[in-house]
């Protein structure tokens, strides 16, 4: 006869006072076969250099415990004990015990991985009794239990899930391949999240009862549009405007000006000098004989040197006059943009241009 566990309000395969009776009756004849049977037991490999009588005894203590605590309805310290008791030593009874704390405490699926240790387990033919009945109620629990697991299906809402999208259930990455199919999960309410990158989570809620099915579509986090590039708007030079022609500056100036008042110039130089020279002569016979007064017949000589020394000074000061003025003529000439500047500061006299 299979006894299955009591559960807690999430689901429960069987809870009555006798199954209680039951496993303790079924942890007193595993603590016995641990007494009695100790060859039949395996130590695990964490324990393997301890004594086999050691080893039996602190398991068949931690077993105990966990009975008591399962009969006191403390399924969470039960677990506990097996657990450790299951770190000496390998019993399905132990092992049988352990899945029937898990089914009490709403985890399904880690209890159907127990049931399923249990069950494969080759017995030899001097095992203990209670060893063969924890296979035999390990596989019948463990069918009942498979038939009443709740199941849950994640869908995408169409096609495959995003690279930069990630589902989880509990906490728990969802891979892929468990997307788009119905999956088994504990019973009670769980909690689906959807997350994208640098958007806020999608959460739902989904609540399972014992054996029932739900289909869970997933909405997906919009993706955050990145932003664009925009290229700067292309320089534009601005309009090319049409050169000024280039104008021709001509001096309006008659050209034979410059010509003429150097001509003018060397006239009056020469002048000056011939004027000079016999004026220098006639002052020369004139200081030789007038001592003091100048005689008669010097008269003429006095005359001529009067008239020379007046037509020095004239033709000097026409020289003057004529080169004075072609030079002026040349240094403002501003043809083709030539032209000299000339100026008068505390340094002295500059003149700068172009020629």
């Amino acid at each position: 006869m299979a006894e299955n566990a009591r559960v807690s309000s999430r689901a429960s395969p069987r809870p009555v006072a006798s199954t209680r009776l039951a496993v303790s009756k079924c942890v007193c004849q595993a603590l016995l076969a641990l007494a009695v049977f100790g060859g039949a037991l395996r130590p695990t490999d964490a324990v393997a250099q301890t004594t086999d009588t050691e080893t039996r005894t602190v398991a068949r203590d931690l077993a105990l415990q966990g009975a008591e605590a399962y009969d006191a309805g403390d399924f969470a310290l039960a677990l506990d004990r097996f657990d450790r008791a299951a770190a000496l030593v390998t019993a399905p009874t132990i092992t049988l015990m352990q899945a029937r704390c898990l089914v009490a405490l709403g985890r399904w699926l880690e209890a159907l991985d127990r049931y399923h240790q249990v069950a494969p387990d080759q017995l030899g033919p001097d095992a203990p009794d209670a060893f063969v009945r924890a296979k035999s109620e390990a596989s019948e629990e463990a069918r009942s239990l498979e038939g009443r697991v709740p199941r849950l299906e994640l869908r995408l809402p169409s096609g495959e899930l995003p690279p930069d999208v990630t589902v989880t259930l509990d906490d728990k990455p969802v891979p892929p391949v468990l997307l788009n199919v119905a999956r088994l999960v504990d019973p009670g309410q769980h909690t689906v999240t959807t997350t994208r990158e640098g958007t806020e989570p999608r959460v739902v809620l989904a609540s399972l009862a014992e054996g029932e099915q739900q289909v869970v579509t997933l909405t997906l986090p919009e993706p955050i549009a990145k932003p664009v590039a925009v290229a700067p708007p292309p320089i534009v030079p601005p309009p090319q405007r049409d050169a000024a022609p280039a104008v021709e500056h001509r001096d309006e100036r008659a050209p034979w000006l410059k010509p003429v008042a150097f001509g003018v110039g060397g006239v009056g130089v020469l002048g000056a000098v011939i004027s000079g020279l016999k004026a220098r002569g006639a002052q020369a016979e004139l200081d030789e004989q007038c001592h003091p007064g100048c005689p008669q017949e010097l008269s003429d000589t006095l005359e001529q040197y009067r008239l020379q020394r007046t037509l020095f000074y004239l033709s000097a000061g026409v020289g003057a006059l004529g080169f004075g003025a072609g030079a002026y003529l040349v240094l403002t000439e501003d043809e083709q943009g030539r032209g000299v500047r000339v100026g008068l500061t505390t340094k002295g006299l500059h003149a700068s241009g172009r020629f």
